[in-house]
């Protein structure tokens, strides 16, 4: 499980630094809802409303398979 949260935390990371790119001011919290397989596996994120981060370039990235 360890493995699959370390890489959703690359992914994070990868959005997060190409949303950066167009935009250095990019900051803020993002609220994910993530769906986990039994092996621990991310089926699915979705990006929710509530977050303070509007990057449309991001969310697209992170809800992305």
């Amino acid at each position: 499980m360890n493995s699959k949260i370390s890489g959703a935390h690359r992914k994070l990371r990868y959005c997060y630094e190409q949303a950066r790119q167009q935009d250095d001011s990019l900051e803020g919290v993002m609220w994910l809802n993530m769906t986990l397989s039994n092996d621990g596996r991310i089926r699915g994120v979705v990006v929710e409303g509530r977050s303070s981060l509007k990057s449309e370039s991001m969310r697209k990235c992170m809800e992305k398979k």
